[in-house]
């Protein structure tokens, strides 16, 4: 990608809202090239969607990471999986992976009984595709800034932090219509939401920055295809040795380390998921040595997974807010 097209790609990356004034400002260019390079980006597929970060745990819900492995004779088996999981409304993620394993889910659920009973009938549903799968439970998720897009050296990146033990947040009626016109459409504009609603911009501007305050909305980021992009993705599953102190080290080392993009703490098989977008294996490979040579005598265990493309992402699951209101 050009650089400027880099440039406003991480404009959106920090707030995928803010305005074409401020973008132009950032980029150093006028509104109409931050316009069409936008269009560009979304023609070509380099974006693929927008995303309204939510804290789920605000919604009183935990995060489950489910991985897949498959098998299957022909695509249309792979291809209706995926339609399959795809009608699941608690799924919140799921990633083609190239490795051990095929697909990288989350589901978001208020328990473990609920998240029991839901897998169980996503694998009773896809009994003749699914080999195996592995159940690993979030902690928590950092969610980085794309820093490499501006080709930055290692400096502390700007992050948001989605999970964990946090309290619930109870929404006004009006603050969960807007919680649900921003699940599903990110950049819906404030006019449209009045139009909707009835409410006035107002009291939908006062909503939306309430939410940001406590922290319920954690920002608004584009969905990437990375092959479009020129971009590689990988996950790196660690098992460490002394949690405490490796965790910390760690997540210290990927928020100065400008490839790093998402941290999940978790427990299960693996203590650390760090993913990661490369502009080639040759950077990847050197970020995988500096890892490595830091902490090799604390890990005990690592795997390497590449993301091939994101499917789907959302941070609560898509019937949430209309099952709120049945209930009410």
């Amino acid at each position: 990608m050009r650089r400027l097209y880099k440039k406003i790609l991480y404009e959106l990356d920090l707030n995928a809202r803010e305005t074409l004034s401020n973008i132009a400002r950032s980029c150093r260019t006028s509104q109409q090239m931050v316009s069409y390079v936008m269009h560009q980006l979304l023609e070509k597929n380099i974006i693929q969607g927008f995303s309204t970060i939510f804290d789920y745990s605000r919604f009183d819900l935990n995060s489950y990471i489910v991985l897949f492995r498959l098998f299957y004779t022909k695509k249309t088996d792979l291809d209706n999986f995926l339609d399959n999981l795809k009608k699941v409304p608690e799924l919140s993620r799921f990633e083609l992976l190239e490795g051990k394993w095929d697909v990288y889910a989350v589901f978001l659920a208020p328990n473990p009984s609920y998240f029991n009973k839901l897998l169980r009938k996503v694998k009773m549903d896809n009994k003749n595709v699914i080999r195996n799968d592995m159940i690993i439970t979030t902690v928590v998720t950092y969610s980085f800034t794309r820093s490499h897009l501006l080709g930055s050296k290692s400096s502390e990146k700007q992050y948001v932090i989605v999970g964990g033990d946090r309290g619930r947040i109870d929404l006004t009626e009006n603050q969960m219509k807007i919680c649900r016109l921003l699940l599903e459409n990110p950049l819906i504009k404030i006019k449209e939401i009045s139009k909707k609603t009835g409410l006035s911009f107002l009291t939908i501007t006062k909503a939306i920055n309430y939410m940001k305050d406590e922290e319920l909305i954690r920002g608004f980021k584009p969905v990437i295809d990375f092959e479009k992009a020129g971009l590689t993705c990988n996950k790196l599953f660690i098992k460490y040795q002394h949690a405490l102190l490796i965790e910390d080290q760690i997540v210290s080392f990927c928020r100065e380390h400008p490839s790093v993009v998402g941290i999940v703490k978790c427990f299960g098989e693996w203590d650390l998921i760090i993913t990661t977008e490369c502009a080639g294996s040759k950077d990847f490979n050197k970020f995988l040595t500096e890892i490595r040579e830091k902490y090799e005598n604390m890990i005990s265990d690592f795997e390497i997974m590449k993301v091939l493309k994101i499917e789907e992402l959302r941070f609560v699951p898509k019937n949430h807010f209309e099952e709120i209101e049945k209930h009410r």
